[in-house]
């Protein structure tokens, strides 16, 4: 049997909204589909669940185990090594696929020859519907429509791509880190060749308060975040396109940046003040080794970030110890 879709579910400690999500995905109305779920080594009830489902539904549902908490990209990286399907999609645990998504999708993919495929999706606690890809950047990918859909991000499971791109690039996941995806959206960006968009909302995202997305702990954040600063740039920099798409990429790295700086100034009032210079710093350098054009000179950083976000920036280019002392 050729599969169609393939569909990848990294599950950590997801008993409480586990089952919504696979029994959606168990009645898509596409066949021909594989349905891959990776246990991140849950500690609740996940893989007990997990193993029903194949039990109940075993030609399409596949449980994979990793043998050490890898985070969602590793497990995602796991599955990506078996993938069959034509094309990928991924799902996390605790949201809602349509059980229409991917048959719409696939679909629409094929119709077209896409390579990537973006649908609406609803943001639950926001309560409002998104679709991240505009009519104006679909089809054949300009340098222009590559800048933008970089510069807008948006999420990976309200997406559909085709597996031999992922493999003629191998693009991995960074494992043991949040933001993990960031940078391997941004690449297929790069070196996609088209993309298309369906004006329908296939997808809940429900934003769990225990998202791994959510963490709290300053350190561990600002860790992840220059990380993701890292990746972008080690991964961006090296295209032979990257002239052309530079100012997206850098708005990207000033965006994170911008996000780090936030993130300190708010635990600054309850965390060692040395502390806090101490990732001030250590954004600030990454920040002056990854970009290059100035703030006022980028266009999407004077559209996207706000002017009190771009003077604190500004602030802490100069010296942190100012950004903390007059902020």
């Amino acid at each position: 049997m050729s599969i169609k879709v393939s569909v990848i579910i990294p599950v950590y400690n997801s008993e409480k909204t586990l089952v919504s999500c696979i029994g959606n995905l168990v009645h898509q109305t596409l066949t021909d589909i594989e349905l891959l779920f990776v246990n991140d080594c849950s500690t609740d009830n996940s893989l007990s669940i997990l193993k029903n489902c194949s039990s109940q539904f075993p030609d399409i549902v596949h449980v994979l185990s990793t043998q050490e908490n890898l985070g969602a990209g590793g497990a995602r990286n796991l599955a990506l090594e078996i993938a069959k399907g034509e094309y990928i999609g991924f799902v996390d645990s605790d949201d809602l696929a349509d059980t229409t998504m991917f048959e719409k999708l696939y679909q629409m993919a094929v119709s077209e020859n896409y390579d990537i495929v973006d649908c609406g999706f609803y943001y639950q606690s926001k309560d409002i519907s998104i679709l991240y890809t505009a009519d104006e950047d679909t089809h054949f990918l300009t340098d222009t429509k590559r800048n933008h859909l970089i510069c807008g991000g948006g999420y990976l499971w309200s997406k559909l791509i085709r597996r031999e791109l992922i493999e003629k690039y191998h693009l991995r996941f960074r494992e043991h880190v949040i933001l993990e995806d960031m940078d391997f959206l941004m690449y297929l960006f790069a070196v996609s060749s088209n993309i298309g968009n369906l004006h329908e909302v296939l997808y809940i995202y429900k934003d769990s308060p225990s998202s791994a997305s959510k963490e709290k702990d300053m350190e561990k954040y600002c860790n992840n975040i220059m990380q993701a600063m890292r990746a972008i740039y080690e991964k961006m920099h090296i295209l032979l396109n990257y002239s052309n798409i530079k100012l997206s990429v850098e708005y990207s790295i000033i965006q994170l940046y911008s996000y780090g700086i936030n993130c300190c100034l708010k635990y600054r009032r309850s965390n060692n003040t040395s502390l806090i210079l101490k990732y001030l710093s250590q954004l600030r350098h990454l920040k002056r080794d990854y970009i290059s054009i100035d703030y006022k000179n980028n266009p999407y950083v004077q559209k996207k970030i706000p002017d009190l976000d771009q003077k604190l920036m500004q602030k802490n280019d100069i010296d942190p110890h100012i950004l903390v002392e007059n902020s």
